[in-house]
């Protein structure tokens, strides 16, 4: 996956977790400062300032699992049934808040990834 692609998946993310995926506008008057054109917020001189996710850090994989968890048990049951190829078993999965997860979820690019796949297919 692309730096780009990676951008647009944690973009995509971020405003399906209802968050704000920060643009740099330059204000004059606004001194050393940016300020972000969709939300209003102001931050430091860089555009790293932002903070914006990055879902390929363990920091983004906590951030995306907390927001995971808090959603409601048929959409959680429903992302892993879409994902499990072996339904009834715990054979290569972890057991993690009731649920046993593919152990290979336990990585932040590919728990990003297939959050990404499964919320798209959702999408009207």
């Amino acid at each position: 996956m692309t730096e780009q692609e990676k951008e647009t998946r944690d973009k995509f993310l971020t405003e399906a977790m209802g968050e704000c995926w920060h643009e740099v506008e330059v204000r004059v008057g606004l001194k050393n400062k940016l300020m972000c054109y969709k939300c209003g917020e102001h931050y430091a001189v860089t555009k790293e300032a932002f903070g914006n996710p990055d879902f390929s850090t363990w920091t983004g994989f906590g951030k995306l699992w907390e927001w995971f968890h808090q959603q409601p048990k048929s959409f959680k049951y429903l992302f892993i049934l879409t994902f499990d190829t072996d339904i009834g078993t715990s054979v290569g999965k972890i057991f993690l808040s009731g649920h046993y997860f593919q152990s290979d979820f336990i990585n932040p690019d590919n728990f990003a990834n297939a959050l990404y796949q499964f919320l798209q297919q959702e999408e009207p």
